[in-house]
C-alpha cells in the first residue's frame, strides 16, 4: 500500500467538501478514546506507539458509514480464543484449526505482503447488512440481534489480517471485491464481512501491483 493513501485521499475530499473534517475529527477523537469497541478495532487497531491519524479517522467513518447504510455485509465467527502476536504462527494456527463449522483457515504469519491467511468454509455462508440512517453512532453489538436482516452469500474463502491492522488495508481488501476475515487482539471473535457492489459504490479503479491493492485513479 502506498505511504501516503490515507493522507492523499483525506485531503482530496476535503477539498470538495468542508464537511469532511468534522466527520474526520469525530471518528478521530472516537479512535483516540477507545470508544468504536470490537468494530472500531476491526476497521482500525494501531500499532502501540503509532499515532492515530486525522485521515485515518476520515476512512474509519467512510468504513462505518458504508455499515450503517447496509453496504458492508458481516457476520461473526466465535473462537476458543484471543488472537497471539503476529509471529506465533503456531498459537494463531491452533485458535483457527477449533473454528465452529464449516470454517477452516491456514494462518502463515504477519508482515506478508497481502495478508496474514485465510479463512475457508465448505458449506454456504451467509452474511447480513444492516439498513441505518446515515446519523454517526456509537455501535453497540447487541443492537444488531434485532435488526431487519437481508441474506448474502458469500464465496468459498476470505483474506484473514490478525492484530494491528490500519483502515486503509481494510478498506483496500474490500474496495478489491474481496471478502475480508478480521481477528483483532484482544477478542474472542473474527468479522467475516464483504462490500456490496463495490465498483459503483466507491469509483474507484483497483489494480494489483506486485501482490499489493493500490488506488491508480479515481473517476
Amino acid at each position: 500500500m502506498p505511504e501516503g493513501y490515507a493522507r492523499q485521499w483525506y485531503e482530496d475530499n476535503l477539498e470538495k467538501n468542508p464537511e469532511v473534517e468534522r466527520y474526520a475529527y469525530l471518528y478521530f477523537k472516537r479512535l483516540c478514546n477507545g470508544e468504536l469497541g470490537f468494530l472500531g478495532d476491526v476497521f482500525c487497531q494501531i500499532w502501540e506507539g503509532k499515532t492515530i491519524t486525522m485521515a485515518e479517522g476520515y476512512i474509519v467513518y467512510r468504513l462505518f458509514d458504508l455499515l450503517y447504510n447496509g453496504e458492508i455485509a458481516f457476520r461473526f465467527i466465535d473462537t476458543i480464543d484471543e488472537s497471539c502476536s503476529d509471529e506465533d504462527v503456531e498459537g494463531n494456527q491452533e485458535i483457527i484449526n477449533h473454528l465452529p463449522e464449516p470454517f477452516r483457515g491456514k494462518y502463515w504469519g504477519g508482515g506478508n505482503v497481502e495478508y496474514d491467511g485465510l479463512i475457508t468454509w465448505s458449506k454456504p455462508v451467509f452474511l447480513i447488512t444492516r439498513k441505518l440512517c446515515k446519523t454517526v453512532i456509537k455501535v453497540k453489538e447487541e443492537k444488531w440481534h434485532n435488526s431487519q436482516l437481508w441474506g448474502h452469500e458469500l464465496g468459498n474463502r476470505a483474506r484473514l489480517e490478525v492484530g494491528y491492522c490500519n483502515p486503509e488495508t481494510v478498506f483496500l481488501h474490500l474496495a478489491s471485491g474481496q471478502p475480508l476475515a478480521r481477528f483483532p487482539y484482544g477478542y474472542k471473535k473474527i468479522c467475516l464481512m464483504e462490500q456490496k457492489w463495490y465498483k459503483s459504490l466507491y469509483r474507484l479503479n483497483i489494480r494489483s501491483i506486485e501482490g499489493k491493492y493500490v488506488m491508480v485513479d479515481r473517476y
